[in-house]
Order: C-alpha cells, then sequence, then structure tokens
C-alpha cells in the first residue's frame, strides 16, 4: 500500500468512527469543535463521511433494524429513525448532526460554514450598517468601501477606502481577517475600527486583534507571510508605519470621540480650527477654506455629522468669526475683527 492509499484508508477509518460517535449521542464542544476541523479540512472528509453516515442510515441502522425497503429519502430516514427509537423521532444521529439528501449526497446543513461575497460602499456624507453572512456586523463610515471573501478556511474583507467599525462573531476555524494594502488585522473575539489615511490606524474596542505586515509573495499562488505583528489588546490604539506598528494607550473618552460618527455626531475637545475643517471635509463635498490667523483656534463641541451649516452657524455664534460663501459655493471663514 502506497502512502496515497494509506492515507485514503485512514480517512475512510476516520469517517466511519465520527458517524459511530455521532449515532452514539450529542458531542461534547471539544468533540464537536474537533469534528468540524475534521470535516472542512478536506472534500474528500466530507464524501467519506456522507458515504458512511448514508451505510449507517440506510443499509445498518436502518434497513436491518426495521425491515424497510423505501427508496431512500429523508423522510424515509426520519420514519425509520423513529421506529427505531420512539419518542425519539430526532435521536441519536439525528439530533447532533441535521442531514438532508441532495443531489446524491448528504449534506450537514449546520456544520456548512457560510460563505459570501459581496461589495458595500458609501458616498461622502453617509453611513450603512451591514450584516455579514456569520452574523459579524460592519459599520461603515463616510467615503468606504470593503469588499468581502468568506470561504471555508477565511473570513476576508478588504477595507479599500475609509473607516469601518468591525464586530465579529466567533468561529473558530475561520479566522475574520482585514486586509488593507499589505497589512493584516485578525481578530480575536474582538470588535475594532480600522480607517484608511495617510496610513492604517486600528483602534481595538472590545477583545484582542492581531496585527500583521505582510511580505508580498513573489508567487501570486502562495499565501503572503507576516514579517512584522503585533497582539493589540482593547483599549489601545495601533498605526502601521512602513513595516512597524506602533501601539499606544488611549482613554474610552478618546475611543468614544472617534466612533461618535456612528451615532451622526463629531465631537472635538480643543483640535485646532483646521484639523476640525479636515476633519468635516470628509463628510461634506463643500469646501471650507481659513485665513491664516484662524487656524490655531481651538475648538470644542459636538457638531452634526456633515452638517455644514450648523458648524459654521456655531463658529459665527461663539467665535469671533465670519463666514462668507465664495461664487464658486466654497465658504471662506474670517476672524470679524482684528486681534487685540
Amino acid at each position: 500500500m502506497n502512502d496515497t492509499d494509506a492515507k485514503q484508508a485512514q480517512i475512510k477509518d476516520e469517517a466511519a468512527a465520527w458517524v459511530v460517535k455521532l449515532n452514539a449521542g450529542p458531542l461534547s464542544g471539544d468533540d464537536a469543535y474537533a469534528f468540524e476541523h475534521w470535516l472542512h479540512a478536506s472534500d474528500h472528509h466530507r464524501r467519506e463521511f456522507n458515504a458512511h453516515a448514508r451505510v449507517w442510515l440506510h443499509a445498518g441502522a436502518v434497513t436491518e433494524r426495521t425491515g424497510d425497503t423505501e427508496p431512500f429519502t429523508l423522510g424515509g430516514v426520519v420514519t425509520a429513525w423513529a421506529k427505531i427509537h420512539p419518542g425519539r423521532a430526532w435521536g441519536g444521529l439525528a439530533a447532533a448532526c441535521l442531514i438532508v439528501l441532495a443531489f446524491g449526497f448528504l449534506v450537514d446543513l449546520r456544520l456548512q460554514p457560510q460563505t459570501e461575497r459581496l461589495a458595500v460602499h458609501t458616498e461622502i456624507g453617509q453611513s450603512k450598517h451591514v450584516t455579514l453572512a456569520d452574523g459579524s456586523t460592519v459599520q461603515l463610515n463616510t467615503n468606504s468601501g470593503i469588499t468581502t471573501d468568506y470561504s471555508r478556511t477565511e473570513r476576508a474583507i478588504k477595507l479599500q477606502k475609509g473607516e469601518a467599525h468591525f464586530v465579529v462573531a466567533k468561529d473558530r476555524s475561520r479566522p475574520f481577517r482585514v486586509y488593507t494594502g499589505n497589512h493584516m488585522i485578525e481578530a480575536i473575539g474582538t470588535a475594532f475600527r480600522v480607517f484608511v489615511g495617510e496610513a492604517t490606524e486600528v483602534t481595538v474596542t472590545e477583545g484582542q486583534v492581531r496585527l500583521a505586515v505582510l511580505e508580498a509573495p513573489t508567487d501570486p499562488h502562495v499565501i503572503p507571510v507576516p514579517k512584522t505583528d503585533a497582539i493589540v489588546q482593547a483599549g489601545r490604539n495601533a498605526v502601521f508605519d512602513a513595516d512597524r506598528i506602533l501601539v499606544e494607550a488611549i482613554e474610552k473618552a478618546e475611543i468614544d470621540k472617534r466612533l461618535s460618527w456612528q451615532t451622526g455626531g463629531l465631537i472635538f475637545s480643543g483640535e485646532p480650527l483646521e484639523s476640525v475643517v479636515q476633519e468635516f471635509a470628509r463628510y461634506s463635498d463643500r469646501r471650507i477654506m481659513l485665513s491664516n490667523d484662524i487656524r490655531e483656534l481651538k475648538v470644542l463641541g459636538w457638531f452634526p455629522v456633515g452638517d455644514t451649516p450648523q458648524f459654521i452657524r456655531a463658529l459665527e455664534d461663539y467665535v469671533d468669526i465670519a463666514a462668507r460663501t465664495e461664487a464658486d459655493g466654497s465658504i471662506y471663514l474670517y476672524r470679524k475683527s482684528p486681534p487685540g
């Protein structure tokens, strides 16, 4: 027997063992995880499991013990199982593993991972909340875009531009990873924010994440490997700087400020007016220009996302600033009176 034959024989034996174990009753947590891992390892594993389950239910446990000679159908299996186990129509194997007949194969729907490919984008001033196939959620900020590629081995998200906050559903068999260029963020029971600007910034709001700078392979069929990585805990902010990952602790108030757009507002706590205007520009296509002498004025307060007129009125009411609308529709801000 060569190595290939030996491997195939081993898979057959393992499939038979799992069918017997499932028939004995519900699996423990560790066994259920081990079974899912084994089942998802390859199509060969699934084919052998389905084949042995068919034999167990039809030829052995059903036909021989009940004398049922009806064609092998889902209804026939349920009826026969009820005859074997009165009062437990979905006991044993059927209780542990919902099996249906489709295209001549038994498919365990409960254990099939959700696959999904989609693209979601937001326009300037728009935000969007999306629930993914596995129950994870994404909230996209203004002018942002993601694509998803859920497979049997990975839940991959590409953040193409902008900002998003992710709340990740647990699935130990399929890592949840967000990619931005050659940067990778892998969730570890996590909620986190990712912003793509001049650099990629990650704020961890719950749990922890693994960050990695990936080495691009010369062969496109080879999975990129990390050349730098770090584990970042909740309450910390990380910035990818070339091949380095810079991590710092931040206060909850700062995290709340960075996520305030999710509730429709922007919070400022003493930032220069120039920085505030740059942030507002992300949510509106109306240009705001500043005279040089007001760029460093400090701004405090909460402002509705994208509401440029209200923002301008607040500056006019509470700061010594006037606004002028230019011919092209842009707004020019300047000091009402010379500084004393």
